[in-house]
């Protein structure tokens, strides 16, 4: 079982280990002791819902509050649907950011969603079976939410508006701003990439700059898997990578970096208003100006990965 956190600190994809054989495919779709493990989590669900909707449907996005509020675990086990999650803790760093994925009857792919966040998912097939565990239960009095098509969160729901089916209830839902107007939010977001192996003193100093860019730093960390992809050999893993960047106090988020693709949804869904990276890149990324600010940073001179590496073959 694979689980990956999103650029929302607390939610989770979860893909489980599938086995294929003459009999038939099985897969373990939840063990609580892996997943008590791999998230730091201890999650208690006490209520499993199923429902079958045809293509078009739209569910959400719902959140129940205080006392009631409720923690997800969902899955789609026939069809295709978008599932979302929006981040409407208070406290938290990406308040106000959405995290979107597609999960499939194929792709087995479950999304972990913690309390605290609105919910919501649009139907793509015709006769979809969706399941999902919460760890609490229904509570009329505690419902609130946000309107799906709300302009400020601009999610693309991957349908067209006529073939939206919405109950009365959903298309009265408050806008974002209508939900968090006791909260101000003017804080301004940088967004940086890098693999960031044999952590040195010409990382810190780029990362120290971009900082000071904005008011918070969000570090999108090559993924172990990603690397090989690019041909490029790390010393050390992820997740240790991953723990000494969340060390650094000028980093506030380390998401994964899984493909070359996922900048555009990366700056849209963190709502990054500068994006960040070092001169050697310049012009490569400019196509994001049309999303965010574009800013490449010079490099500490006289120091790289590289060089590091080379020197330590050498010696060796």
């Amino acid at each position: 079982m694979v689980i990956t956190e999103t650029n929302l600190e607390g939610c989770f994809i979860i893909e489980p280990a599938v086995f294929n054989n003459e009999r038939g495919i099985f897969f373990e779709s939840f063990n609580q002791k892996i997943f008590e493990e791999k998230t730091g989590l201890k999650v208690n669900f006490i209520q499993d819902n199923q429902l079958i909707s045809q293509r078009g449907a739209l569910r959400g996005l719902h959140l129940q509050k205080g006392e009631f509020a409720q923690s997800k675990l969902v899955r789609v086990i026939k069809g295709r649907v978008l599932d979302v999650a929006v981040d409407l803790r208070e406290d938290s760093k990406t308040f106000g950011h959405y995290f979107s994925i597609e999960l499939t009857s194929e792709n087995n792919k479950q999304l972990f969603i913690p309390r605290g966040f609105a919910h919501g998912f649009s139907v793509l097939e015709d006769d979809t079976i969706f399941a999902y565990k919460c760890d609490n239960y229904y509570h009329k009095e505690a419902e609130s939410g946000i309107v799906y098509n709300d302009k400020d969160l601009n999610i693309d729901w991957k349908l067209n508006e006529q073939d939206v089916v919405l109950v009365e209830k959903d298309a009265k839902l408050k806008s974002f701003k209508e939900f968090s107007k006791n909260i101000e939010k003017t804080t301004k977001i940088v967004l940086t990439y890098g693999t960031f192996d044999l952590l040195h003193y010409g990382h810190i100093e780029i990362l120290k700059r971009a900082s000071k860019l904005g008011d918070k730093l969000i570090v999108g960390l090559s993924t172990d898997e990603f690397n090989k992809v690019k041909g490029k050999e790390c010393k050390i893993q992820y997740a240790k990578r991953k723990e000494f960047l969340e060390a650094i106090e000028y980093i506030d988020l380390v998401i994964p970096e899984s493909n070359w693709e996922q900048k555009v949804e990366d700056v849209i869904n963190t709502n990054a208003d500068i994006f960040v990276m070092g001169d050697d890149w310049t012009g490569k990324f400019d196509f994001l100006k049309k999303y965010c600010e574009v800013v490449y940073l010079p490099r500490t001179i006289d120091i790289s990965t590289t060089k590091l590496k080379s020197a330590f073959n050498k010696k060796m």
